[in-house]
Formats: structure tokens, C-alpha cells, sequence
């Protein structure tokens, strides 16, 4: 199958996102996205050293995620995205926010890495939230698994059974083709690749979108979900990996 064929259509409904709003609806201010995101990003930070590295964000999207990189002292940090409008907008915050020199954003998709790994060097890869996008998952493993470093993936958790009603039944989830994976398919999918899986955690139990009352009632309890592996393994909203190539 070709690269242009792989790319989804919801590419179209991030360009949209970005026209209508200025940004993706998962980085607009509201207390559910702010205490989902942020403890998605300490997920990252936590399980990751980026001080001093050459960071390469897959699928950066509005560069939200992608900015929050330079406060943790990387050397530089560059976001590839299929969706332009998205690019636009994840340079003009760069600009505005005085963080050009650290990051920078190109037109790209996790189908090339060949080309965009042969342009510079990197210490590690992002992926956050990326692969249930996709239309071929599998494939996007075997591309991360050409590069001989560090890569750090973030993904819904698919054993979430409210998540899967979720992505059955919300107009923006079926728009934007979201499709959850369990944690066995993602491993199956990395180990076939040749990725070495260094570590992983359940995380947050805040989902996007819901009302600040419930965010209130449920942010409590979330060290005690994240630290009880049945709960955490069907509550969790998301999975965090940190890959290494075999290779």
C-alpha cells in the first residue's frame, strides 16, 4: 500500500479542528483536557530523560504536546504532522512563544521515517496518541523500529471498556476514526517489529471532554487506580511505553 493511501482521512478533520478552533479540541482549555493532559505529560517526563536530547515528536499535531518538550531542557525538538494547518499552527506558537530556536515543525507522517530520520540525528522518539489514528498500525511499528534509539509511545488504553463505547458512539470520535488498542496488541505489534519494551504504565483516570464535576470526583483516586493492577488495567484512560530498537 502506498504512503498516500495510508493517510487517513481524519487528516482533513485535524485541518478543520485547527480552522474552526486555532487548535485540536484536546488542547482546549477546560479542566478535563488540562488534568488529562498534564498527567499524560508527566507520564512522559517520568519515564524518560530528556535533558540535553534531540527529540523527534511523531504526529505533533497543534504543538501543544510538542512545546511543553522545551521545559525539560531538550537540546531540540522537531514535530512532523500530515495535517498542514496543524504545522501552521504549531510554528506560529513556537514564534509566539519565543521557542523557534528549540523547536521547529515540518509536514511529515510516521509512513516516511526513512526520509525524515535521514535529515538529522535524534536521541529518542514521541508518539503521543498517534497509532489509534492510524489506518495501518503494524506498519507504523516496523518504521519505528528502523531507528536505532530510544522511542517513547503513548496510547489510549483499549482494555478501557468505556472508552470503546465511547469510540462507538461520540460523533467526534467516529469523525476522527479513533480506534483504541488493547496493551497485548500493541506488545504483539512492537515485539513483531523488533522493539524491546523497557517499560510501561496505566495511566490517568480523567477522561477527555467530561464535566469539571466528575473530573473532581474522579482525579483523587487516580494514584490509587495507577497503583492496582486490575483496576488499573480496565480504568487507565491511557498506556505509556519506552521502546528500544533490537536492531
Amino acid at each position: 500500500m502506498k504512503t498516500k493511501e495510508l493517510v487517513k482521512k481524519n487528516v482533513s478533520e485535524f485541518n478543520r479542528d485547527v480552522n474552526e478552533m486555532g487548535s485540536y479540541a484536546y488542547t482546549t482549555d477546560r479542566l478535563s483536557s488540562n488534568e488529562a493532559n498534564l498527567r499524560l505529560t508527566t507520564s512522559i517526563r517520568d519515564i524518560y530523560d530528556f535533558s540535553g536530547k534531540k527529540v523527534l515528536d511523531i504526529g505533533c499535531g497543534d504543538g501543544s504536546y510538542t512545546l511543553e518538550f522545551c521545559e525539560l531542557g531538550v537540546k531540540k525538538i522537531v514535530g512532523i504532522d500530515p495535517a498542514d494547518k496543524a504545522i501552521d499552527a504549531a510554528t506560529d506558537k513556537a514564534e509566539k512563544y519565543g521557542l523557534g530556536h528549540i523547536a521547529s515543525f515540518q509536514v511529515d507522517n510516521i509512513y516516511e521515517l526513512d526520509t525524515v530520520l535521514a535529515s538529522d540525528s535524534y536521541d529518542c522518539i514521541v508518539v503521543r496518541g498517534v497509532v489509534h489514528h492510524l489506518s495501518d498500525p503494524e506498519k507504523a511499528f516496523i518504521e519505528l523500529a528502523k531507528f536505532k534509539g530510544d522511542i517513547i509511545i503513548l496510547e489510549p488504553n483499549g482494555s478501557n471498556p468505556v472508552l470503546k463505547l465511547i469510540e462507538k458512539n461520540s460523533q467526534y470520535h467516529i469523525e476522527h476514526e479513533e480506534r483504541s488498542f488493547s496493551s497485548k496488541e500493541l506488545t504483539a505489534w512492537s515485539e513483531r517489529a523488533g522493539l524491546i519494551n523497557v517499560d510501561y504504565k496505566y495511566i490517568n483516570v480523567v477522561p477527555f471532554f467530561c464535566p469539571d464535576l466528575l473530573v473532581k470526583l474522579l482525579k483523587p483516586f487516580e494514584p490509587l487506580v495507577e497503583a492496582t493492577p486490575l483496576f488499573r488495567k480496565y480504568i487507565c484512560g491511557q498506556i505509556v511505553y519506552l521502546f528500544k530498537s533490537k536492531k
